[in-house]
């Protein structure tokens, strides 16, 4: 992300299904096999800029599939939610409605309908985001920047050689 400079977004939303592991890494470095176990699908997370209406339509989109005879995915909510909190109240099946939608920050406004969000986005849920009957604009483009940076990262740190060490690996 450093190819278009200091991003700061005020809200993201990631699928529980997209995200494969629940280990805590301490600072330091980085292995192959933490990102592929973290991220098995290759998503890249983008910057996107939408309205509070896309969004909200977003959330319904979404969050409807969860009420009636479909089990709740993903910790009752099938999106985790950074920088806002919602309040969804399913009304039978494949209906409900987003209740509230407010930043989670220190004032907690209401995100209305004409204000600016900056959305941290997997490009697999910005898909989604405009069949859902969003817009929005790339801040940062998934196609725009080198799409494997952690990997090439990691290549550099072990002089070209991409075959990591064997003790890293489990024993069975």
């Amino acid at each position: 992300m450093n190819f278009y400079g200091k991003v700061a977004p005020n809200a993201a939303v990631m699928n529980g299904g997209g995200i494969r592991s629940n280990k805590k890494r301490p600072a330091g470095s980085v292995t192959v096999s933490d990102v592929i176990s973290w991220d098995p699908f290759g998503n890249i997370i983008t910057v996107i800029e939408a309205d509070g209406v896309s969004l909200k339509k977003f959330l319904q989109y979404e969050l409807v599939q969860s009420c009636g005879a479909t089990s709740v995915i993903s910790s009752s909510f099938y999106t985790y939610n950074a920088g806002s909190y919602f309040h969804y109240v399913c009304q039978g099946l494949n209906k409900g409605e987003l209740k509230k939608l407010t930043r989670n920050n220190a004032n907690g406004t209401s995100i209305e309908d004409s204000d600016k969000v900056i959305l941290a986005i997997s490009d697999y849920w910005e898909t989604t985001f405009r069949q859902a009957g969003g817009t929005a604009k790339f801040i940062i483009n998934p196609k725009g920047a080198p799409s494997n940076v952690l990997l090439e990262a990691y290549i550099d740190s072990n002089k070209g050689d991409i075959c990591p060490s064997t003790t890293s690996y489990n024993f069975v």
